[in-house]
């Protein structure tokens, strides 16, 4: 007898779970998602060779190749061309400013000898972005180099000019060994 009590009990509940399913509706909607991933540039900045001197050249002779500015704001050219200063790649449409600072108040930064001694100050200076001219300091905020992106390279060419060097530092003999200097580059987009 309690074989067909249990059963009695099972069967009930399957009329009563069968019952309601017999009511039950369904609805459906469709669902998504969406992200957005930013634009991703590449900064590629190093040490630029600034060229070899010799035992007699002195910190005119740097001035004279790379150029200068004085206190008064005035730029005066070097005799060389262009270095690249860095290399920017953004997807294309992609706007970017770039900046090159030294510690110095206007983002200059000092040029030290072989034995760590500073000499002089320079500042970056940019020509051309992409091959378009586009003359300008390139330390203080608001004054570095900008574009947009192509999907490709675009360089960043210029050159590392002496800032407000007295008559005494312009004087100064350049020694045998490397001189050494230090920047950031800081890109944004």
């Amino acid at each position: 007898m309690m074989k067909k009590i249990v059963l009695a009990a099972l069967s009930g509940a399957a009329l009563i779970a069968g019952a309601g399913s017999a009511n039950a509706a369904t609805a459906t909607a469709t669902s998504g998602l969406t992200f957005t991933v930013g634009a991703a540039c590449t900064l590629t900045a190093g040490a630029v060779d600034l060229g070899s001197y010799v035992v007699g050249d002195t910190v005119q002779t740097y001035a004279d190749r790379q150029g200068s500015i004085n206190t008064a704001n005035v730029i005066t050219a070097g005799s060389e061309a262009a270095k690249t200063l860095a290399s920017v790649t953004c997807p294309s449409g992609t706007a970017w400013s770039l900046r090159i600072a030294g510690a110095g108040s206007v983002g200059d930064f000092t040029v030290n000898d072989p034995s760590n001694n500073a000499v002089f100050s320079v500042l970056p200076y940019k020509r051309t972005v992409g091959g378009v001219a586009q003359a300008g300091y390139m330390s203080a905020a608001g004054q570095g180099a900008t574009g947009t992106g192509t999907g490709a390279a675009q360089i960043v060419a210029g050159n590392f000019i002496t800032r407000n060097a007295t008559s005494a530092q312009l004087a100064t003999a350049l020694v045998t060994g490397t001189y050494t200097g230090a920047a950031t580059a800081t890109l944004t987009y």
